[in-house]
């Protein structure tokens, strides 16, 4: 008998590597996930559904948050602050820094439209024979009318513009039966420990809605302030910076930072150090919200791993055809796989462009507050309220959304085809589906 001899390039070709057939499989995958148009088209919706409300909501978030902080940032605080590195701890008289210094240090940046001194320290105010605790702000009024919610907030009178005029709560003015035109008596202790005295003239009232603001809080010129309390001129406890946009301050907070601006000697401050209860209300949402999409994107894995199942039990017999033709059963796997990444592939690019068509016309509009919102919050908290919200594209979500949702529905369609790796080409081809 002779010996059949098979050379080694034809058996190899003989059974063809995965690389060699994957193109195949693309293809036969893409038959396959629309031979069901209804199921695949349930699972690619819920896919697009979970993506968008994750991505619409965060950027819905990051935009009125983002309103919210600059709003807060300009009624008092500011986008950015230098001190000294002790005030924050123990706000004493004698902790201040050079003013001059840390305003050009500010303004080099180019990044800051508003910069301005402020000086602070407790007193007694009297007002003819009534007395009370307060905090005496003195400020640069100049400035701050340009930029401060509280100018805002005026219910009678006006701002201060000059040395000797005071700027009271209304809630101080009432305790001290205070009126426009009153003369407010200041006492306090000076830097060198002496008493600090003085006496302005009230030419404004105001009020924020927030009872400790508007009861303790007196604005007065910067330079009365040093000259009562005995301070150098360019002493301050703190410099305020405004920029144009919160994002643009935190560029500049992070550039300044990068140069060494934070020493012995003074101490810089974002709006997310200046306000940490804001901070901490953000997190808290996106945590809330990131919470909500996982629940909805194991909903679409679940319905994924469903649908993937019914299609092993439904394609039982094909399979059997196909392996005693010779396909390994890591081929088919690697099918199911590719199935699995069109259907995910399909819904995340959908649902990133149904997104973006959503956020883009409200990004550049706005939505406008209802009337019912507008008239549940009192008129003094409406006045630095923005009247549209504009949401802001998140695209840490958009990544973190894709990145699940296709790394899910992998996971949902290689768990039911495992049971490939069981069947027999026989007893697939006679099984009843």
């Amino acid at each position: 008998m002779s010996e059949v001899v098979v050379n080694e390039p034809l058996a190899e070709a003989s059974a063809p590597s995965s690389a060699s057939v994957l193109p195949k499989l693309f293809l036969i995958a893409w038959r396959n996930v629309w031979r069901n148009k209804r199921r695949t088209l349930l699972t690619v919706g819920g896919i697009i559904f979970a993506v968008w409300l994750l991505v619409f909501m965060r950027s819905f978030q990051v935009g009125v948050f983002s309103q919210m902080a600059d709003m807060t940032a300009r009624a008092m605080p500011g986008h950015a602050q230098i001190q000294d590195p002790r005030y924050e701890d123990e706000p004493l008289m004698e902790h201040t820094i050079d003013a001059s210094l840390a305003k050009a240090q500010l303004l080099e940046t180019r990044q800051f439209e508003f910069v301005s001194s402020r000086l602070q320290g407790s007193a007694i105010l009297s007002v003819n024979e009534l007395s009370s605790a307060g905090m005496l702000m003195g400020v640069e009024p100049k400035i701050e009318a340009k930029w401060s919610g509280l100018v805002k907030n005026v219910v009678s009178g006006r701002y201060i513009s000059s040395t000797g005029e005071m700027f009271i709560g209304e809630s101080m003015a009432r305790n001290l039966g205070a009126s426009l035109g009153d003369d407010l008596i200041v006492l306090g202790t000076a830097k060198n420990g002496g008493i600090a005295a003085h006496a302005g003239q009230i030419v404004g009232i105001f009020r924020t809605g927030s009872q400790e603001i508007d009861r303790s809080l007196v604005q007065m010129h910067i330079s009365d302030f040093r000259e009562a309390w005995s301070m150098d001129a360019n002493e301050a406890h703190s410099v305020v910076a405004i920029a144009p946009t919160l994002s643009e301050s935190e560029e500049a907070v992070k550039r300044l930072r990068n140069e060494g601006l934070d020493s012995k000697e003074q101490r810089l401050m974002g709006w997310q150090d200046l306000l940490p209860e804001v901070v901490s209300m953000t997190e808290m949402k996106d945590v809330s919200t990131t919470f909500m999409f996982f629940f909805l994107a194991l909903i679409v894995v679940f319905a994924v791993v469903n649908a993937f199942m019914m299609l092993i039990y439904e394609r039982t017999n094909e399979m059997g055809v196909l392996l005693a033709l010779g396909m390994r059963p890591h081929q088919l796997l690697l099918q199911f796989q590719i199935e699995g990444l069109i259907i995910s592939g399909v819904g995340v690019i959908l649902a990133i462009g149904f997104t973006l068509l959503t956020l883009w016309p409200l990004s550049s509009y706005g939505l406008a507050l209802p009337p019912s919102v507008l008239e549940a919050y009192p008129e003094e908290f409406m006045r630095n309220m923005p009247k549209r919200l504009y949401p802001g594209l998140d695209w840490d979500s958009m990544r973190l959304a894709t990145v699940v949702i296709v790394l899910g529905v992998q996971l949902a369609a290689f768990i039911p085809s495992l049971r490939i790796f069981r069947l027999r080409p026989v007893e697939a081809i006679k099984a009843e589906n």
